[in-house]
């Protein structure tokens, strides 16, 4: 659910979580201003810009009641039709009250004056994914939105300028950098374009925020841009009703582009509001075809893939049909998998906690015997705080890994129920320090054993930890990332065997280039410091360590004291020189190149000026 949910926001974002760039006056609300410019080349205006639409959006857009606003809070359930299109409120067909939101996937959509003003996504534990926030200027025009994240942090800033025709979409995937591009936005009855356009201006600078008094000279002379996936234009057409009906990416010069999962093209059809046909193609081919056939209730029966013409076929899976039995809530109890003779290939049964979690998930072949049990366990929240995966039966006990290498993973929350921490467990139990049997940490596909988060008094999101483990479960590298998301400092752990010998700790400033470089012994306590020293490119220049009053030299887990490197025009390495605590360089490294450009020779000096190698093959 989550995969799709970024894959509908990201469309949200561009298309119409800003409203379709409309300019909306507003009554009741009293804003402060928030400053629009032109580009500028002073790169400290141009950060100043950045901040302060930074502090916008994190909440400085103060509101002061002048008489009750006319504000109303909605709840929609999240659909295949909402999901699959972005964040449209047009494609929200099924309204809620709030007593029905519990086990759903749901949208909280607040309006004011009937125009959307947050749309909060809740996931059906009541997890908070994502609030889509609008940001309106001091005349209560709106001009751009804010994407945030579960747990409070700034995501992205989204800002459009709309002409007469058209509108320009300038997008900040951070408020530190600013994208290379902008997206032009054209929108018709029942269809939309978005290119994309160059976001440099006439001087080659990155323009912030150009005035949205009217379409500026570059914009409409932008030229046109290709990402560094090969993307340069969007597709959208839409029925009558709004739902999605076709979805195409293309590069600069027409041909379609396939996504990370290998599609290009999404065709759909729809009868009453509910997805009939759904068609997948990738740059060359159809990949896949399914029919859908649904009950009175309008929820989804049987699935079935077919070729183009229209014959069976299997799907990527070797799926060709999926059936679906449900209770009288309507959830799925048991979906079916048959190949293309219509023999079962896979059974998934399913049965639910208090609040329409899934509790228990079982995984059984074409033969009905019990392969895999996934069971989840929840607070008095709803908020799931296990997941256990069983070979076979779970009432035997016996964990097994999947495919994220993971057996059981564990979560804690805030009083508020804010994730705190995430950690992944395999199948080897062991003993804590407190004598306590448990299982040991493990890394995930994505490479982390263990994540945590931090809040502030007010529950604002603060910091992030990610741990990874050795094969014995010692926590061997750290990241610590601030509220923004920039990497502060890192930490790199040696065991002999349980035993921990020492730690070296790297802290980055705010571009991610490495300063210090702190090595500690068992008991934390710092032996010595490294002092990094970087060029424009953010080459490494000099590394000198000292103790830790940061003036005394020391000499390094290397063996020395200082390394000075210099590079040539081109940036490759010219040389490499090594010094003692004294001063005194003890070897120096030259680099050779030839014309092309590749390494010809490696020649190594020692304190005299000898050459003590000699010359590369």
């Amino acid at each position: 659910m989550v995969q799709r949910l970024v894959i509908g926001v990201a469309l949200a974002l561009v298309f119409v979580a800003c409203g379709k760039g409309e300019q909306v006056a507003r009554e009741g609300f009293k804003a402060a201003a928030a400053t629009k410019g032109e580009a500028t080349e002073d790169g400290q205006k141009i950060q100043a810009k950045l901040d302060e639409a930074a502090k916008t959006a994190q909440g400085s857009l103060v509101k002061e009641e002048v008489t009750k606003p006319p504000l109303t809070t909605e709840y929609y359930l999240l659909t295949e039709a909402y999901s699959a299109t972005g964040f449209r409120p047009e494609a929200l067909k099924k309204k809620l009250t709030e007593d029905q939101i519990k086990g759903k996937e749901y949208v909280k959509l607040v309006k004011y004056n009937d125009i959307p003003e947050n749309a909060d996504i809740y996931d059906d534990m009541g997890n908070h994914l994502y609030i889509i926030a609008y940001l309106w200027d001091n005349d209560f025009n709106v001009y751009g939105c804010v994407e945030k994240s579960y747990d409070d942090r700034m995501l992205a800033m989204h800002l459009f300028c709309k002409g007469e025709t058209d509108m320009y979409v300038h997008d900040l995937s951070t408020f530190r950098v600013h994208a290379p591009f902008i997206r032009k936005i054209v929108t018709l009855d029942n269809s939309m374009t978005v290119e994309y356009r160059d976001g440099h201006n006439a001087k080659g600078e990155l323009d912030v925020w150009p005035e949205c008094k009217d379409v500026t000279d570059w914009q409409e002379k932008a030229v046109p841009y290709q990402s560094p996936f090969g993307m340069a234009k969007e597709v959208y057409n839409f029925d009558a009703d709004g739902n999605l009906g076709l979805s195409a990416r293309y590069d600069l010069k027409g041909a379609l582009v396939e996504d990370i999962n290998g599609v290009a093209k999404r065709e759909m059809t729809w009868e009453n509001g509910l997805i009939t046909q759904e068609a997948m193609f990738s740059a060359d081919e159809m990949l896949a075809k399914y029919v859908y056939e649904h009950d009175e209730k309008g929820n989804v029966t049987r699935k079935s893939a077919l070729t183009a013409e229209g014959q069976k076929a299997a799907d990527y899976f070797g799926v060709s049909v999926y059936e679906y039995e449900r209770d009288k809530r309507g959830r799925v109890t048991r979906e079916v998998r048959k190949d293309i003779t219509d023999k079962v290939i896979e059974a998934n049964e399913y049965t639910y906690a208090k609040y329409n979690q899934v509790e228990t998930h079982k995984v059984l072949d074409g033969q009905g015997t019990l392969l895999t049990t996934f069971r989840s366990t929840y607070n008095k929240k709803g908020a799931r705080t296990e997941l256990a995966v069983y070979e076979g039966d779970a009432q035997i006990g016996k964990l097994k890994i999947d495919l994220n290498g993971v057996a059981l993973y564990r979560f804690e929350y805030t009083d508020k129920g804010k994730l705190l921490k995430e950690s992944r467990h395999g199948t080897t139990q062991v003993v804590d320090k407190d004598g306590k049997q448990d299982y040991q940490l493990v890394n995930a596909l994505d490479g982390w054993a263990l994540l945590s988060n931090t809040y502030d008094k007010e529950g604002e999101y603060e910091s992030a930890t990610s741990i990874k483990v050795d094969g014995l479960g010692n926590k061997v590298f750290e990241e610590y990332l601030d509220k923004d998301g920039l990497l502060v400092h890192r930490i790199e752990r040696k065991f002999d065997g349980p035993t921990l010998t020492g730690s070296t700790k790297t802290t980055f400033n705010k571009e991610g280039i490495p300063e210090k470089k702190f090595l500690l012994d068992p008991q934390d306590k710092v032996v010595a410091v490294g002092v990094l020293q970087h060029n424009a490119d953010g080459q490494l220049m000099e590394t000198a360590y000292y103790l830790e009053d940061g003036t005394t030299p020391q000499v390094g887990p290397e063996g020395f004291h200082k390394q000075v490197k210099t590079y040539d025009e081109d940036g490759k390495i010219k040389s490499d020189a090594w010094f003692d605590a004294t001063g005194l360089k003890t070897k120096t490294t030259m680099f050779e190149y030839g014309e092309d450009g590749t390494l010809k020779a490696t020649k190594v000096y020692d304190a005299t000026g000898k050459e003590i190698t000699a010359p590369a093959a």
